[in-house]
């Protein structure tokens, strides 16, 4: 049984792992910090590609995390997706029952909070200048 069944849980295995991993598992470690959505998502070969790594590391780093393969423990990041998803339909359906804008108001509320988001995580990510 992995030691962690729910993202947070995971999140902090990954970070208190990092420092004794090999290097190809710690850029795994960072994608999935770093592009949790893309982890979720993907294919072992897309998600290997996108962390430059080969896809066996995947299967590496998930048995280092205790899991018993890649889409067990893909598992914990697409169920995080989820949650995230429904805490979206939930702040709607909140928005219509006070009255708030509807339709368009709401697009543009949460288009705005998905670029802020994706703007910090950019940031973080952007190589600095020399």
């Amino acid at each position: 049984m992995p030691a962690a069944l729910h993202y947070d849980e995971l999140k902090e295995a990954i970070s208190r792992a990092y420092p004794g991993l090999p290097k190809q598992l710690q850029l795994i470690a960072r994608f999935a910090l770093d592009k949790p959505n893309e982890l979720a998502l993907g294919t072992v070969a897309a998600v290997a590609d996108a962390a430059g790594v080969n896809p066996s590391a995947l299967i590496r780093f998930a048995n280092a995390l205790e899991f018993g393969g890649f889409s067990e423990m893909q598992q914990v990041f697409r169920d995080h997706l989820i949650a995230r998803s429904a805490s979206y339909r939930e702040r709607i359906d909140q928005l219509r029952q006070g009255g708030q804008p509807r339709g368009n108001g709401v697009l543009h509320q949460f288009v705005g909070e998905a670029v802020a988001e994706t703007s910090a995580t950019w940031k973080k990510t952007s190589p600095r200048p020399n």
